[in-house]
């Protein structure tokens, strides 16, 4: 990769093969202050993926001086951190650029970890990365993107979690009266089959109705929109995911949670959890803490639900394991999602950086990082089971190809006749529910009194820090004593308490003496230490208290459920936290309440704040589906299976654009897939056909594309003036062109144009000291030798250093010698 400096008016240096005008106008604060003002907070561990030429440091290190919380993580390209070793430096220690051989170590050293738990991390492209004039940046951001996601689920494997987590576990518990190990005699030597909501389980719709009863279905709630399409109930949902997203995917199961049961981690979505009608099925433990309530249950998986799914029926003991819908790559025309979902309503997954994949067909489909990361752990899950003697099979053909799962099609699975349908009983046993959720208010009050008991311990000695020195800096010993024994105070918590408690704060842990000897540490620094200390333990208390009374005010309404007569405050309760499905769990608890006069007037207001919440649902899921296949993806999509010469899959978007019901894309994207598929089929007549019809469509998105292939075209072909016409329009939309404008004058030996659209060149990019010695080596060329010494003389006094500079006067001063 070459590349050179240039400098803007506000005089930032920066790469130009890089950026073009990206900084040519504007100050790289300004740009910055506008793109990330609102995705850089206090306290969040932010990995960047490319520098911007360095000018990003000087702004994150202004950041870093209001706000010492935030850490950053650059992660940069060989070549580019080359460049910059001998010119950029920086000052903060919140910051490591690095590149992605070092990545690891780097997110060790700035304690990537401790922002993991408290769910603050985050990953942005530079504007080099998202201009990506330098194609070396998408490849890398991939890579990157890959390896953040793959850090953060293995270190929430490795612990019980994050913070968000915890809290969730916390507010989950009064809803989790059942340990998934109930399922257990249930799935224990039968077939399991899971639904998960890859496109193709469309393909087995009459096998799913005509075999249904011959299996235990564990569907993902995500795909209860197409079960209803067919009809069809599973035997269980399941669900893992804690963001609120997983509500607004997982509405048509609500509807079915009257007679079927929920298996969920112990920190999926609350609102889902607590509106669910059935018996909820928790994975792993109550608590997070010791505990008689945490019975034995059964495990969860990363990174996705089912993973999650196939380690339950694996722990279950199931017979077989069967896979429908696990394609973990994308369908025909880009398809990410089966039917009954409004990813498949909204059109193709056409956003995102895509791999080939193999698929059990032998075919080659599109993946994406995640996915790709998603392979490897179901890899290790097919490992488990061959250990444990369970065959699984995936029923998609078009499915990626997983390592240890088999590929079976539907027609050959064999079915014990011994085993029928099974029949669930989902009757719920009042008298224990009653009993599980009166212990838990008792552990959970005794846990908040506890640490009520140490927070006005912590706040009485706090008090006394600032006397911890006297004004001559002598320890005072007294003070020294109360202070210094906060773990002490802490410790009183418990063993498995106190890890909860470390682990809810592990992020707020910054201040640390340990790397400095007792007799290097200044009075100053260590009454610094113990006033973050406390102040750190006095926020942890605050925050969990503070979940523990919304805990407890959830057991309060769910005892309040086993007396019909509280039914009337409920409702305000319930509808002040989204609790709108509760009346129906009531009503199995109490039959009689149909028959009170205001049954139905509370089941309509229930049902009107519902309607309301999904009514913005729907809008939000809309407008976050389609930014996945609008026209800029679409064009990049194309544009990224052309460069990979992936034929096949652009005659797929060909499809989807001819099938285009919704009429959402311009007739110009028909016709720019139609010259990418031209161009591979070594057609280029038919190419520029279709790229002359885009041009006359005046589209503006796609001019500069367009204009590339023609120029590219028309060089390969020896036809110069298509080739002049293209490149001179493209230094009509950007400047940049001039330079590859005035090459292309040299060679048909225009030496005068070409020097005037150097000159042109040079007025937009006066900066630009490799287009001055090109001139000035034009000049030597052209002989005029005068005016090539005039002119890389001056360069040479302000830039002696430039290679480009140095390169040209040393051929002026041979043809001097030789002269």
């Amino acid at each position: 990769m070459i590349l050179s400096w240039v400098k803007n008016q506000f005089n930032e240096p920066y790469l130009f093969e890089l950026h073009r005008d990206r900084f040519a106008n504007s100050c790289s604060f300004d740009l910055y202050e506008k793109r990330f003002q609102n995705l850089l907070v206090p306290g969040q561990f932010t990995v960047f993926v490319g520098s911007d030429s360095g000018l990003l440091i000087p702004y994150l290190e202004a950041r870093i001086e209001k706000n010492a919380s935030e850490k950053y993580l650059i992660v940069e390209e060989p070549a580019v951190l080359a460049e910059l070793a001998d010119k950029v430096s920086i000052q903060s220690d919140n910051i490591i650029m690095c590149t992605l051989d070092a990545w690891s170590e780097s997110l060790d050293a700035l304690g990537f970890q401790r922002f993991i738990f408290m769910s603050k991390v985050r990953l942005l492209k530079s504007f080099a990365c998202m201009d990506s004039y330098a194609e070396c940046y998408q490849e890398l951001f991939t890579s990157v993107e890959s390896s953040f996601v793959r850090e953060r689920l293995l270190i929430q494997a490795s612990t019980i979690g994050s913070r968000k987590f915890l809290e969730l576990q916390l507010i989950n518990v009064p809803d989790y009266q059942h340990p998934a190990t109930e399922i257990v005699p249930v799935i224990q030597g039968r077939d399991v089959l899971i639904l998960a909501g890859g496109p193709s389980l469309e393909n087995l719709q009459d096998w799913l109705i005509t075999h249904r009863e011959h299996f235990i279905i564990i569907a993902v709630t995500r795909v209860a929109g197409f079960l209803k399409i067919l009809n069809i109930k599973p035997d269980y949902y399941i669900t893992v995911d804690p963001n609120p997203i997983s509500f607004s995917i997982s509405r048509d199961a609500l509807a079915h949670s009257v007679d079927v049961p929920l298996i969920a981690s112990n920190h999926a979505n609350e609102t889902l959890v607590s509106n669910w009608i059935s018996p909820v099925y928790t994975l792993d433990d109550r608590l997070a803490w010791l505990s008689d309530l945490n019975l034995p249950s059964l495990p969860s998986a990363m990174p996705t639900v089912t993973h999650s799914a196939i380690l339950v029926a694996l722990e279950a003991k199931a017979r077989r394991i069967f896979m429908a819908g696990m394609d973990l790559c994308y369908g025909k025309g880009h398809k990410s999602h089966v039917i009954g979902t409004a990813e498949a309503a909204n059109g193709p997954k056409l956003s995102g950086r895509t791999f080939p994949v193999k698929t059990y067909s032998g075919a080659m489909a599109e993946t994406d990082s995640r996915l790709l990361l998603s392979i490897q752990f179901a890899e290790k899950l097919a490992q488990d089971a061959h250990e444990q003697g369970v065959p699984v099979f995936n029923l998609s053909s078009q499915a990626a190809v997983v390592p240890g799962i088999e590929y079976m099609d539907c027609s050959n699975v064999s079915f014990d006749a011994t085993q029928g349908a099974v029949s669930l009983d989902t009757k719920e046993d009042n008298a224990a529910d009653q009993v599980y959720l009166q212990a838990l208010r008792a552990e959970l009050q005794a846990f908040d009194n506890d640490l009520a008991g140490l927070q006005v311990q912590l706040k009485s000695r706090s008090s006394s820090l600032p006397r911890l020195f006297n004004q001559t800096g002598v320890l005072n010993n007294s003070v020294w004593d109360e202070v210094k024994q906060i773990d002490e105070l802490v410790a009183e918590l418990g063993e498995s308490r106190v890890r909860f408690f470390m682990i809810w704060g592990f992020g707020y842990f910054f201040e640390t003496l340990d790397n400095k000897a007792i007799d290097q540490i200044t009075a100053h620094e260590l009454q610094g230490y113990f006033t973050a200390h406390y102040k750190n333990h006095l926020l942890i208390i605050k925050e969990i208290r503070q979940t523990l009374k919304v805990a407890l005010q959830k057991c309060e309404r769910r005892l309040k459920e086993f007396d019909s007569n509280h039914l009337a405050e409920l409702v305000d309760e319930w509808l002040a936290v989204d609790e709108y499905f509760r009346i129906y769990h009531m009503t199995k608890l109490h039959p009689e309440l149909k028959d009170q006069s205001n049954y139905q007037s509370v089941c309509l207001r229930l049902a009107s704040a519902y309607d309301a919440l999904s009514e913005k649902i729907d809008a939000e899921e809309y407008a976050r589906c389609k930014r996945r296949s609008g026209k800029s993806s679409l064009i990049q999509k194309a544009l990224d299976m052309f460069k990979r010469g992936a034929i096949e899959q652009l005659k797929d978007i060909q499809h989807l654009l001819l099938t285009d019901n919704h009429s959402r894309y311009p007739a110009s994207l028909y016709d720019l897939v139609r010259a990418y598929i031209a161009e591979l089929e070594k057609d280029p007549e038919q190419a520029l056909s279709a790229y002359e019809s885009i041009l006359m469509q005046e589209d503006p998105e796609l001019l500069m594309p367009v204009l590339k292939r023609v120029l590219v075209i028309s060089s390969e072909r020896g036809d110069q003036q298509q080739a002049l016409q293209a490149i001179e329009c493209l230094s009509l939309l950007d400047k940049t062109y001039l330079k590859y404008y005035a090459e292309f004058l040299l060679r048909t030996g225009d030496t005068d144009s070409a020097l005037d659209k150097l000159a042109d060149y040079h007025q937009a990019y006066p900066n630009d000291i490799d287009n001055l010695a090109r001139i000035a080596e034009i000049y030597l060329d052209t002989n005029h030798p005068e005016q090539a010494q005039e002119l890389i003389s001056n360069l040479l006094t302000e830039y002696p250093d430039h290679y480009g500079v140095k390169r040209v006067a040393q051929k002026i001063a041979k043809r001097v010698t030789s002269h």
